[in-house]
């Protein structure tokens, strides 16, 4: 019978068989194909950098697993170079010894109390008898004292020169002269009054020896006639 089950079942092998065929031609075509000189060249490249990317992949998975694999420390060594430190570090470097030594300086003989105590009593003194300005007939007399009393006082300065030394030095020298100054001070202002009493004087003198000055006596109508 032309319509029975075997023929049905025949056809589609023979369906199923063409399918393969068809499928195994066009991978046989394909593979047989080439492609143009600039694709292919293209493909070549692209095909050779990914078997170079691969291969790094490899080689740094390969590098990443031997760096995670360590030894065993040895931690005897270890302990040893630790207890070095230690002591190392507890060691204390002892400090030098000074030996005993002495000062020059203190071998001087100095008189600094005294040159202080000197210029006290000078100035105690020289406050007594300081010069009043509104009395021209008093001057002072306890600078050439007072000077000669630093100049005394000059004779005990040791003659090393030490720091003190040059302290006493140039505090006897201020002093000296800021006296020589007050005492310039003072003579000049002796001599501006003088000349300024001259002054007075010459005018009153040729005030009272005028014809101009009034009587007393004469009336008001009499001074303006005149």
């Amino acid at each position: 019978h032309i319509f029975g089950h075997d023929i049905g079942e025949k056809l589609l092998e023979e369906e199923e068989l063409r399918k393969i065929k068809v499928k195994m031609r066009s991978r046989e075509l394909l593979k047989e194909s080439s492609l143009p000189p600039n694709m292919a060249a293209r493909e070549k490249l692209k095909e050779q950098e990914r078997k170079e990317k691969l291969k790094k992949a490899k080689l740094a998975a390969k590098k990443r697993h031997t760096r995670n694999a360590h030894g065993i420390p040895d931690y005897d060594i270890l302990y040893n170079e630790f207890k070095k430190e230690l002591e190392r570090r507890r060691f204390v470097q002892t400090g030098t010894i000074v030996e005993p030594f002495n000062l020059a300086t203190e071998q001087i003989h100095s008189n600094r109390d005294k040159i202080i105590k000197d210029i006290k009593d000078d100035e105690y003194r020289q406050k007594e008898n300081r010069w009043n300005p509104q009395n021209s007939r008093l001057m002072p007399h306890s600078s050439m004292k007072y000077l000669g009393a630093l100049s005394s006082s000059l004779d005990y300065i040791p003659a090393m020169s030490t720091r003190s030394a040059e302290l006493r030095s140039s505090m006897v020298k201020k002093e000296k002269d800021r006296i020589e100054n007050q005492q310039k001070e003072e003579q000049e202002s002796e001599r501006r009054r003088k000349a300024r009493e001259e002054k007075l004087r010459r005018y009153l003198s040729e005030k009272t020896n005028s014809a101009e000055i009034p009587n007393p006596r004469d009336s008001v109508a009499e001074r303006l006639k005149r």
